[in-house]
This record gives C-alpha cells, sequence and structure tokens, in this order.
C-alpha cells in the first residue's frame, strides 16, 4: 500500500541524529510525499551551529530540492 501526503512536518532533533540516520528518515518522507508536497522541519536555535544540523542544512537540502 502507498501513502502520498501533500506535507511533512518534523520536530526531529535533526542535530543529534546522524547523517545516515538522517538520511533514512529523508528517504522515507520523499517517498510518501507528492511532487508537489512540502517537507517542514523545525528546531530550536541553540542546536543549529551542530555539525549534524549543519549537515542537514547543507547536504540534505540538495535532495529535497530535486
Amino acid at each position: 500500500m502507498s501513502y502520498v501526503d501533500e506535507s511533512v512536518i518534523s520536530g526531529l532533533p535533526w542535530a543529534v541524529i546522524t547523517a545516515a540516520q538522517q538520511g533514512r528518515v529523508l528517504d522515507r518522507v520523499t517517498a510518501v510525499l507528492s511532487p508537489e508536497g512540502r517537507f517542514t522541519t523545525f528546531a530550536y536555535g541553540y542546536p543549529a551551529w551542530t555539525p549534524p544540523a549543519r549537515e542537514v542544512r547543507c547536504g540534505q537540502s540538495a535532495s529535497l530540492a530535486s
């Protein structure tokens, strides 16, 4: 069975999730989003400078843009 969503809103703590875990989560998100769907994430500002959070912002954003 396949589900297609128009939006996914995430409050996952990206700053403490490894790059491999981030990739698995994002793969699942993109699998259920419709082509016009939106992925939105929110986080508290204090961990934004940590390396895992920076990887999401810099490395994973390209895969979501395509």
